[in-house]
């Protein structure tokens, strides 16, 4: 995976090669169950894709993540919520973006995402080094309160090395049970402090439940994206295209 300057945290910039200001062509396709999507022809949903490759030829792995408003960090839930303060520890202050009324803030439905990758036993886990998996340092997560409720988070019985060398992201509208991607971008390791889309992505070891390998003794390599900040204007904008003339709306593929 791509390593940010400080070995675990990410922001994402929607910047010019990347931004789907739904300028070409048509992208929907119907979604086969859409009970707890929109529900009504002014309802609008939001979808963050993300799409993992691997270091083989077709390796991939798509995750589909609803979002979910929050007016501030403080109102994410408890993963979430430490770890962005445990990336900006007082009195370090947030950057504008988590902040700023320009931006809406948004959090995925799942706090956390088991990393693919490959199962180092013990004696190979050794050989990794103290810097732990894909090069972010364990004191990340191990030293969160939250790791003591959630045992295993600083396990060296094994360890996992990330597969993962390319992550690419997509911004979805839900209207009418159709899905419009209107913005998209590959992970870039350099802090960005503008864009349509910021993203924090947090590398961290723990949470047995979300392998099972993690109940037999095996630290767990897992990666959160607590925070997405999309530009108030960018998303007003496209947000009034597609409910002022849905069937002349055009995504991006």
């Amino acid at each position: 995976m791509d390593e940010a300057p400080n070995g675990s945290v990410r922001h994402l910039e929607a910047g010019p090669d990347s931004e789907g200001a739904a300028e070409s062509r048509p992208s929907k396709r119907p979604r086969l169950d859409v009970s707890s999507m929109s529900k009504g022809k002014d309802d609008v949903d939001i979808l963050l894709y993300v799409r993992w490759l691997g270091p083989s030829s077709g390796q991939t792995k798509v995750i589909m993540l609803p979002l979910r408003p929050v007016a501030s960090v403080d109102d994410l839930q408890d993963l979430g919520k430490e770890l962005v303060h445990k990336a900006y520890p007082q009195p370090q202050p947030l950057p504008g973006w988590l902040t700023s009324p320009d931006y809406c803030r948004f959090t995925p439905s799942r706090e956390c995402l088991a990393v693919p990758g490959e199962l180092q036993p013990a004696a190979a886990a050794a050989a990794i080094g103290a810097a732990g998996c894909a090069g972010v340092a364990p004191e990340l997560y191990g030293s969160l309160s939250v790791a003591d409720r959630w045992g295993a988070a600083v396990r060296r019985a094994g360890s996992y090395v990330s597969d993962i060398i390319r992550t690419e992201l997509r911004l979805v509208l839900v209207h009418e049970g159709w899905e419009y991607c209107v913005l998209k971008r590959t992970l870039s390791p350099a802090p960005q402090p503008q864009g349509d889309m910021l993203v924090t992505a947090v590398e961290f070891e723990g949470r047995p439940e979300e392998a099972i390998l993690g109940t037999l003794g095996f630290r767990v390599s897992l990666i959160a994206y607590p925070i997405i900040a999309l530009r108030k204007a960018f998303l007003e904008e496209v947000t009034g295209r597609l409910l002022g003339d849905p069937a002349a709306f055009q995504g991006i593929l």
